[in-house]
């Protein structure tokens, strides 16, 4: 298969689409390494097709509840994990890199479509939507691999915080120009 997997942390394979010559790079995000590996896209779900970071987790059995599904506040940790691989794949994790900026999420929601339920694995999606001087909108879909369906649709607002002085900031350059580069469509910028 072109897919290959990478660290495995939590149930969450993360994935990225590459060229052929892609190998193994490293990120280091909170003192403990992440090996990201490389992938060719040709095997991800057709729904996946336009999200430069895709992450695969699998469905426990823990994660269901009463009602035979997995609970809502599940969606969101798979929503919060493939943000995160988003804001390591832009260069956007570790505030001291950019001068004590970093993210900070002002606003997540969630609609559910398909109940997810175990056995199953949960495919995960994230890109930027749009741009503006301080922030940034990322749109996050949830794909059942069982069901091969549409599971959950989510957004998220990220803003530019500067932790050292504990306030909103302007994105980085790097960031907005990473974030160009591995968009398909590059964003709406709004300034």
């Amino acid at each position: 298969t072109p897919q290959e997997r990478c660290h495995e942390k939590g149930g969450s394979e993360w994935y990225r689409g590459v060229t052929p010559k892609s190998g193994v790079t490293s990120r280091n995000f909170s003192g403990k390494k992440l090996l990201i590996i490389q992938l060719r896209r040709l095997c991800m779900h057709e729904l996946l097709a336009d999200y430069p970071v895709v992450i695969r987790c699998e469905v426990r059995w823990g994660e269901m509840d009463a009602f035979q599904h997995v609970n809502n506040t599940v969606y969101f940790r798979y929503f919060e994990n493939v943000r995160m691989a988003y804001l390591l794949e832009i260069g956007f994790s570790e505030p001291q890199e950019h001068g004590g900026t970093g993210p900070i999420l002002a606003f997540t929601s969630c609609r559910f479509r398909f109940p997810l339920t175990f056995p199953d694995v949960a495919l995960v999606g994230c890109r930027t939507t749009e741009i503006r001087p301080d922030r940034f909108f990322m749109d996050m879909i949830i794909v059942s691999e069982r069901h091969d369906r549409l599971a959950a649709q989510g957004q998220a607002e990220m803003v530019a915080f500067n932790y050292d002085q504990g306030k909103k900031a302007s994105l980085p350059a790097p960031v907005v120009s990473r974030i160009k580069q591995i968009e398909k469509q590059v964003p709406a910028e709004r300034y």
